[in-house]
């Protein structure tokens, strides 16, 4: 009785299709790369799939079967041949090999006409891309959230500048009486300052001079009256009495001691300033010197401003917020001269009155 060799040949063509097939695999998985996600295996991508890998999957598995198809069918139809060259004319494994060469056949036959019947419908559609209908382009690009919209927040309002009050300089609001006719709002003494706002909208602010002389009191009234006038840092001066020069810091305090018939402090001799600020008082003119003997122009005199009341009030002017007054003016300019290499020099109303 002659060995039989068939069934350690199929163990062997099993085990041998089983390596074929993990090493295609291997080989599949190696050169299928969709971008840096890519898992490499049969759908490409890891956390970032689209429905666009889906598809690619799908294709990737088609054309893993089919080439598994054509590898088997080769495969067994050689396996079938070296078996009947080996069965040595025995009956039974001719059988056999008939039998298995007969499935493998019409299993691929069977697949030829799938993919006929589906050519078919592909043209039948319409479809014109016949001749590899089977694989497709489309983006696996992964489409970004949009952007989380940011958390609303409660809008800035803008904060309105708190009202200069008449109380704010220790003044009182004063009624204005029609039958005085020629007079001021303000009693004898006593200086307007309208910029600071009573209760009442027919009252006007006036604050007392104290001791001041009329002298005094004319000067800081004459200023005030420029502030009122809404008169803009460059702007022409009235009365022309000091010729065409515009509206500044010093000239402003310049204007407002000439009209009052007091001299012009650039004119006269002006003393450094001892650093006492119970030595300055209302009208007084300080003006900010360098220490630079070589210094000139605005460098040498860079501002000038006058004394407005005891409590450091003092004049004010420049491009940005026209003539005006600063209501701490004095330790803002003594905060100016230790920084910018200044000193102050100071001419006293009270040595030119009468």
């Amino acid at each position: 009785m002659k060995k039989s060799y068939f069934k350690p040949v199929i163990v062997f063509a099993i085990v041998l299709l089983t390596i074929i097939i993990f090493l295609q695999g291997s080989f599949l998985g190696s050169t299928v790369h969709a971008d840096d996600d890519s898992t490499g295996g049969l759908v490409p991508c890891n956390n970032k799939c689209t429905l666009c890998h889906v598809l690619i999957g799908f294709q990737n598995i088609l054309k893993y079967l089919t080439g598994l198809l054509f590898v088997a069918t080769m495969f067994f139809v050689t396996l079938n041949g070296a078996l009947m060259m080996v069965s040595a004319g025995s009956k039974k494994i001719l059988e056999q090999v008939k039998t298995a060469l007969n499935y493998c056949l019409k299993g691929f036959l069977l697949f030829l006409i799938c993919w006929v019947i589906v050519t078919g419908i592909m043209k039948t559609l319409g479809y014109k891309q016949l001749n590899n209908w089977w694989q497709f382009e489309c983006d696996t690009t992964q489409v970004e959230p949009p952007p989380a919209s940011p958390t609303p927040t409660t809008p800035t309002v803008p904060t309105t500048p708190k009202e200069k009050k008449c109380k704010d300089i220790g003044g009182i609001c004063r009624i204005w009486n029609t039958s005085m006719e020629g007079q001021t709002k303000c009693e004898e003494g006593e200086q307007p300052w309208e910029q600071y706002k009573c209760e009442n909208s027919g009252d006007v602010c006036c604050k007392a001079g104290g001791n001041l002389s009329p002298k005094a009191q004319e000067a800081l009234a004459n200023y005030m009256k420029l502030v009122n006038s809404g008169l803009k840092y460059g702007g022409k001066l009235p009365d022309n009495i000091l010729g065409n020069e515009t509206a500044n810091c010093g000239s402003s305090c310049r204007w407002a001691w000439r009209t009052a018939g007091l001299p012009d402090f650039w004119n006269v001799k002006r003393n450094d300033w001892d650093g006492d600020k119970n030595s300055l008082r209302p009208g007084d003119i300080c003006v900010l010197t360098s220490n630079d003997p070589n210094a000139e122009g605005d460098a040498r005199y860079p501002h000038a401003f006058m004394i407005m009341d005891e409590n450091g009030m003092t004049t004010a002017a420049s491009n940005k917020i026209g003539i005006g007054i600063s209501k701490d003016g004095l330790n803002y300019n003594i905060g100016r001269l230790k920084p910018e290499n200044l000193h102050i020099e100071v001419v006293h109303i009270a040595d030119y009155i009468k």
